[in-house]
């Protein structure tokens, strides 16, 4: 995405109505004389970054690009601000009392719970739901009684009915708010928030597919219902786990060589947080961040590798509880009925087999987060768990019955799925595009909006609507086409661009940016094996990014509050070297 442009900010606003519209239209508001829109043959909108001078120059506004910030902030966690909680459970032979010590005096976290004190957690509860029969004792909840089972669903949206009726009845019906919920390798995060649940949560590490889909859904439907939501990171991967322990916790699966790299821990625990997550679960964390021998001068538990990360990440967020808010100008919209299934088995709901429409989003999800993003598991050596992508960690995922309020809040939304509209959702659609925003539509989707049609020239076109457009792509239900689609309106919306891929957020505060860089490439670890990287790789993997600034204020400062990288600053670019798996975040302070 190099030489990128930048819109001024919110193409939703009707006064930018003029630099989304063909120049020769020859109509007002990009509507022809008899009212219909305007088709032209390709999606390029052309603009160019204002020049200002430093006397003039306007200063950053968080809603310069973020209307809503309430809404996209999202409501925090009981705790009333972020929280890494070190999970600490009723087993092992650690002495609890010296353990809650040993985490607090080292500052390694807090063992508050992200949900506050409920008793239950809906713990990955699609497992439960699609594998548990009724009668079945899990141990930490009353035994199961699976109404989804047992209703045996024959439809969608009979599914979607029982999964909400289950979720309740099973874990909180009865149970004072706030209701938690968290899944793993189903991301049904919007159904657990329409059902009522308060916190939303996404398990990650272990062997989950891309975790970048698993906040983009997390952060979506915390955004569309109004909830908080988390980042559960379990250090199980494959059959083994971390454990320093001499007593060997979890038995043949522990090793301190085990699990995943502390490389993937800590980006993992970074990017979540600069995503928006109201909290981290280290799962399991007060048995890995210690070894168990207690200090004889201390009295306390002496802290692991492990505890050492968490201790530096936990350090981080409360010196930098203010890093401004997510910004992810694209809202993929999926059908409300999709039921994403595990990967590996590609059925909605475990059940339904997968539509022309699923399998339209599953290939989405590779253009945007790599071939890898649903082999992880498979690959079983972190490849595709974080990555390095052109269009950045910019999107979010509602479902199609997102209010007009909550979509009006993106600059562009893209429909995806085996989607199908009401009249009247189709009318919110066009709505929101008469009002100025992007619709990305495939033409799979035209049959609801007629006035959209058009002759597609190398697969697309555009339509102009009152202040907004419609890029119309095709074949149906294909996805080839959109990656010059979106690095388009990427580079129109996100005022930064980058020499190579990386895995970049962007969150925005008044009168600065936080730019967090994350060089995913090159680190591999395998679930029994210790972690090292080569020189060879280093050499190989290293970023020597030049990253380009596009918008309309000047560059006062860059630094990098978490990494401490060397950033050499030229005008409206800078310079920075990144070596596998190291992260920085830029305080980049504009006027």
């Amino acid at each position: 995405m190099k030489g990128s442009r930048y819109l001024l900010f919110l193409l939703f606003l009707p006064l930018l109505a003029a630099s989304c519209a063909p120049a020769d239209s020859g109509t007002p508001n990009g509507v022809t004389t008899d009212g219909q829109p305007t088709v032209t043959a390709t999606a390029e909108v052309e603009t160019s970054a204002e020049t200002v001078t430093e006397d003039t120059a306007p200063t950053l506004k968080q809603t310069d690009l973020i209307v809503n910030p309430e809404m996209w902030a999202t409501p925090t966690l009981p705790g009333g601000e972020f929280m890494l909680t070190i999970e600490i459970s009723d087993y092992t032979s650690f002495r609890h009392d010296i353990l809650r010590e040993s985490i607090k005096t080292y500052n390694v976290g807090t063992t508050d719970s992200v949900y506050g004190e409920h008793k239950y957690l809906a713990g990955e509860w699609a497992n439960c739901l699609l594998n548990r029969p009724t009668g079945t004792d899990i141990g930490s909840a009353k035994p199961i009684d699976n109404v989804f089972l047992d209703g045996d669903p024959q439809t969608r949206e009979e599914a979607v009915k029982l999964v909400k009726e289950f979720i309740v009845k099973q874990f909180v019906e009865g149970v004072d708010h706030p209701w938690a919920s968290m899944n793993g390798h189903y991301v049904w995060q919007h159904y657990a928030a329409e059902a009522g649940f308060d916190i939303i949560g996404s398990e990650i590490g272990e062997n989950v597919y891309n975790y970048q889909f698993h906040y983009a859904m997390s952060r979506g439907a915390a955004r569309q219902y109004g909830t908080a939501w988390f980042i559960d990171f379990s250090s199980w991967h494959g059959p083994g786990i971390l454990d320093y322990t001499e007593q060997k916790i979890w038995r043949d699966s522990s090793s301190p060589d085990n699990g995943h790299s502390l490389s993937l821990m800590e980006r993992s625990f970074v990017s979540a947080y600069m995503s928006g997550a109201d909290g981290v679960v280290a799962e399991a964390g007060a048995y890995i961040s210690f070894y168990d021998t207690i200090d004889p001068e201390t009295g306390l538990y002496k802290i692991s590798p492990y505890g050492e990360t968490c201790k530096a990440f936990h350090e981080f967020s409360k010196a930098n509880p203010d890093v401004g808010i997510t910004y992810t100008p694209v809202a993929i919209v999926l059908d409300y009925y999709n039921g994403m299934g595990h990967p590996t088995v590609k059925k909605a709901f475990g059940r339904f087999d997968y539509t022309p429409g699923d399998f339209m989003t599953y290939h989405l999800v590779e253009l945007l987060w790599g071939k890898d993003a649903w082999v992880v598991e498979a690959n079983a050596n972190e490849v595709g768990a974080l990555v390095s992508n052109p269009y950045g960690d910019s999107f979010d995922v509602l479902l199609q019955n997102a209010s007009p309020e909550v979509l009006a809040t993106y600059p562009a939304l893209l429909l995806s799925g085996d989607v199908t509209l009401s009249a009247e959702e189709a009318e919110t659609y066009r709505a929101y595009v008469q009002n100025g925003g992007t619709l990305i539509l495939n033409t799979a989707y035209l049959k609801f909006f007629p006035a959209y049609e058009g002759t597609l020239t190398d697969n697309r076109y555009t339509v102009t609507d009152g202040a907004g457009r419609v890029i119309v792509y095709g074949p149906d239900y294909s996805v080839e086409a959109l990656d010059g689609i979106l690095s388009e309106v990427i580079d129109e919306l996100v005022p930064f661009s980058y020499s190579e891929d990386v895995q970049s957020i962007l969150n925005v505060a008044d009168g600065c940016y936080y730019l967090t860089l994350i060089n995913n490439d090159g680190v591999t670890k395998q679930h029994h094996l210790p972690f090292k990287l080569k020189n060879s790789i280093i050499n190989h993997y290293k970023k020597e990014l030049t990253v380009q600034y596009a918008g309309k204020h000047d560059i006062l400062s860059v630094s990098d509050v978490y990494g401490g990288h060397d950033v050499r600053l030229t005008g409206k670019s800078f310079e920075i070297d990144l070596k596998p798996g190291e992260i920085a975040i830029l305080k980049i302070d504009v006027k």
